[in-house]
């Protein structure tokens, strides 16, 4: 066998060295590419929970203030309809001085009530507008959220399937150095 074949031979044999410690690395390599969109996927997600959390004292402060706005909200009807009586009411008092002189000061002290209860009703109407635009907000900044998670999905799909390509690569040249391998010692045996 001359030289150059010998070098040939040893090179061969290097190269097929190297691709044999490259593939071994091949499942470990799989098995961290695996991993990785659970890993990002996770990492994306802390930012979303650490928001969600700040904004969790907030909502349940405005959810507990729903069932007294609710409430409030009913007693709009009686109230107006109250208000409504009011003139009929006062004639009424005016007709029978003595019961003028015993529902008086209960009408002032319930007109009272009625001219606060009045008075909350815009901030309530703006609480349920506060609330409103909360919902808004969250349902908007969730679907900004879904895009990025299916962008990066995406993102990491291809990564590997590049991956894939490669390992595919690798394993197709190692069959074709086993294959020369065998060749050359085949006529190195001939020899």
């Amino acid at each position: 066998m001359s030289n150059t074949n010998r070098e040939l031979l040893l090179k061969i044999y290097e190269e097929l060295q190297e691709t044999k410690d490259k593939v071994k690395d091949i499942p470990e390599m799989k098995k961290q590419l695996e991993e990785i969109p659970k890993m990002k996927k996770q990492l994306e997600e802390i930012p979303k929970m650490k928001k969600q959390l700040e904004e969790i004292p907030k909502m349940k402060k405005q959810l507990e203030e729903i069932p007294k706005m609710k409430k409030q909200l009913e007693e709009i009807p009686k109230i107006k309809k109250q208000l409504e009586e009011i003139p009929e009411i006062k004639k009424q008092l005016e007709e029978i001085p003595e019961i003028k002189e015993k529902l008086i000061p209960t009408m002032q002290q319930d007109i009272s009530q009625i001219k606060e209860i009045l008075k909350e009703i815009p901030e309530i109407k703006q609480e349920l507008r506060n609330i409103s635009g909360s919902v808004a907000r969250i349902e908007v900044e969730h679907g900004e959220k879904l895009a990025v998670l299916f962008d990066a999905f995406k993102v990491n799909t291809e990564k590997i399937e590049e991956q894939n390509k490669r390992i595919t690569k690798c394993e197709k040249m190692l069959e074709r150095h086993d294959h020369q391998i065998y060749i050359l010692n085949s006529k190195i045996q001939n020899t």
